[in-house]
């Protein structure tokens, strides 16, 4: 029963939401928008239906209300940044496959020694690392067996409740970590190519959007809350003096096996390497009186070169370069494992965006958004701030940006800001909840492990949360005046 009430939310609160806009503002094609994005939000907040199924609903509805033709809804399921998250993808699973990331948590933890503050710190500066440049799951998933061994490994402790808080510290450090790392670059997690796609559709005059541009920003706030992040763990669930059995005996034969790159991982770590001073150079660099000119400029047609085009160049020499078994660096068995639902619900949030806008929508909660903008600047940046990071503790992060963003576009129209200063905060903020297992999907992995106390998460994440919002107001308001 309680399934079908949430299904049959999404419909009448659409329906419900359309009469109200009807009568009160007449305008029959706005009003329409309204219900059909309540209805997705409804569905999306309560997960009434896969996420997937959820993003796929503009296809049918936008053209059956008169808002779009399919001609127009369907290419926007084919958006180019989508081939940068395939191509992101299929980095990652070549990463996956040599074992590289194993040996970089390993490397990490080799030489923080037995004391458990530097255990915690190891573990998570490799998730960080990791989740920066794949998705946040995949990074978590693939350091979770490792890191569960180390807490298995045994705490030199008598007291149970020490080893919990330490199991505790552990995971949570995990979990977080890999949201915060996947906030330093665009491909880090879905809400920063969202928005990089969205930025480029609605300020095609506007200095472009990079992999520097966005990292000189967006690397100190990861940076910090990184920082933070090990500090109230360490003070929360870390005893002063513990010491961890990491069983060097046993672990100096694996150590053995990661001493020496073999000639496939050279050849992955080379275009991963590659991948990133590609991504990062792309486009000029002009900081304060340093210029440094960008590789795409020397063609003569820069501007149909993309991210995606290096991330998709960079896959196909994946499953072109031979490894020494005969085969390919990456197969196509491994591009199979490319998650289809992702891209339905990348092209359903680009579709909802494109709705909102071509129905006037986004311009009507604009101007009633003109109170707000009598604000100082700052301050409007703090709420948004706000509103995003617990927004995301009760929905998925991608869904919250793909509603939010259309929003916070007219409001950006309304005040004396850069696009980039009150946009980019609010996608940023989108990766931001750690209270709830629900927030995030690396949140809900570490606590089906069962043994995370769901107060410990609360109680951690509220105080992340916070320090979230101050660290990103900060930040954004120094790089505003720097770069």
């Amino acid at each position: 029963m309680q399934k079908l009430v949430k299904k049959i939310a999404g419909p009448i609160g659409g329906i419900l939401t359309s009469g109200i806009m009807w009568q009160s503002t007449g305008d029959f094609e706005l009003s329409r928008m309204a219900g059909i994005a309540i209805w997705m939000a409804l569905w999306w907040i309560l997960e009434s239906v896969s996420l997937y199924i959820t993003a796929l609903l503009p296809l049918v509805l936008f053209p059956i209300a008169g808002i779009m033709s399919m001609q127009e809804v369907a290419p926007l399921y084919t958006h180019e940044i989508i081939f940068l998250f395939i191509g992101g993808f299929l980095l990652a699973f070549s990463l996956e496959k040599w074992n590289l990331h194993t040996r970089l948590a390993w490397h990490i933890l080799r030489y923080t020694g037995s004391d458990a503050r530097g255990v915690l710190l190891g573990s998570m500066l490799s998730a960080w690392a990791l989740s920066m440049w794949i998705s946040n799951i995949a990074a978590l998933l693939m350091l979770l067996p490792a890191v569960r061994g180390i807490a298995e490994a045994g705490v030199l402790s008598e007291s149970t409740e020490t080893k919990r808080k330490f199991n505790t510290a552990l995971l949570l450090g995990l979990a977080y970590s890999c949201s915060l790392g996947g906030i330093a670059t665009l491909v880090g997690t879905a809400p920063n190519m969202i928005f990089l796609a969205f930025y480029e559709k609605n300020f095609p005059t506007a200095p472009p959007l990079t992999f520097l541009t966005w990292m000189l920003t967006a690397l100190p706030i990861s940076a910090l809350m990184f920082a933070f992040t090990y500090w109230v763990l360490v003070k929360l669930f870390v005893s002063k003096g513990l010491l961890i059995d990491l069983k060097k005996e046993s672990e100096s034969e694996l150590f053995k096996t990661f001493k020496r790159l073999n000639s496939n991982e050279i050849k992955v770590l080379s275009l991963f390497l590659i991948t990133v001073i590609l991504w990062c150079f792309r486009e000029d660099i002009s900081i304060n009186q340093y210029y440094i000119p960008g590789w795409s400029g020397r063609l003569p047609w820069p501007e149909m070169v993309k991210d995606s085009t290096v991330a998709i160049l960079m896959a196909i020499l994946l499953l072109l370069i031979p490894d020494d078994k005969g085969s390919t660096l990456l197969t196509w068995k491994e591009v199979q494992k490319i998650p289809l639902g992702i891209l339905f619900l990348f092209g359903g949030g680009f579709a909802l965006a494109e709705g909102i806008l071509k129905s006037g929508l986004s311009e009507w909660i604009g101007n009633h958004l003109l109170q707000l903008s009598n604000l100082s600047p700052w301050i409007i940046v703090i709420i948004l701030a706000t509103f995003m990071t617990f927004f995301t503790e009760i929905t998925s992060n991608t869904a919250a940006t793909y509603l939010v963003l259309p929003i916070v576009l007219s409001l950006s129209q309304m005040v004396d800001l850069p696009p980039l200063a009150l946009l980019m905060p609010v996608v940023i903020s989108a990766s931001m909840a750690f209270m709830l297992p629900v927030a995030t999907p690396p949140n809900t992995v570490i606590f089906t492990t069962e043994t995370i106390r769901i107060q410990d998460m609360a109680k951690t994440g509220f105080i992340l949360n916070i320090a979230g919002i101050i660290i990103i107001t900060g930040v954004t308001y120094l790089a505003n005046f720097l770069f």
